[in-house]
């Protein structure tokens, strides 16, 4: 009894499965119909519809495709005019330091001669400063030498005038003896 129970439910279960299915495709019958139905009334104006929009899609794709291309133009000319650039600044720059070098040496020359005229001119003042030195310590050895004259002058002055002192208290003792 429990077999047969089993292979009653069994069934059972087979029917409403089958019925399920067979529900199942009934719906797709009736969407395939709709479908039918739809693409029958509107199919060539979908198709317009969709060919209008292929063709403003391919538009759009090319006026991209055209702006990419003019933008990659661009860049590539601006690489170029950058290149060119460059190597004009780097000619410039090479021509700016041969007008450098050229002024320095100008300069250098002037003040090289500017250096000279002055080391002259201290040299000068030195053999001025050494002449007026050698004039003073001259002067301070004739007056040296002046004060020696007049020291021994004096000297010998002082000697004669005490001789004479003598000489005159001498003699002049002599007349009061």
């Amino acid at each position: 009894m429990v077999e047969f129970k089993f292979l009653f439910v069994e069934a059972v279960h087979s029917l409403h499965v089958f019925h399920a299915a067979l529900e199942d495709l009934h719906l797709l019958l009736e969407l395939n119909l709709l479908l039918g139905l739809i693409v029958g009334v509107l199919g060539a104006e979908v198709f317009q519809l969709l060919g209008v929009g292929a063709l403003v899609l391919v538009a759009l794709v090319q006026e991209v495709l055209l702006e990419v291309l003019v933008l990659l133009e661009e860049r590539l000319d601006l690489g170029f005019v950058l290149g060119e650039d460059l190597r004009a600044f780097q000619l410039e720059g090479v021509f700016d330091l041969a007008q450098m070098v050229g002024i320095v040496l100008s300069h250098h020359d002037e003040l090289l001669t500017h250096l000279l005229e002055q080391f002259i001119d201290v040299v000068l003042l030195h053999l001025h400063g050494l002449h007026v030195l050698i004039v003073l310590k001259l002067e301070l050895l004739h007056e040296l030498a002046d004060k020696g004259v007049f020291l021994v002058y004096n000297s010998f002055t002082g000697v004669f005038l005490l001789l004479d002192v003598l000489r005159a208290g001498y003699w002049a003792g002599a007349y009061l003896v």
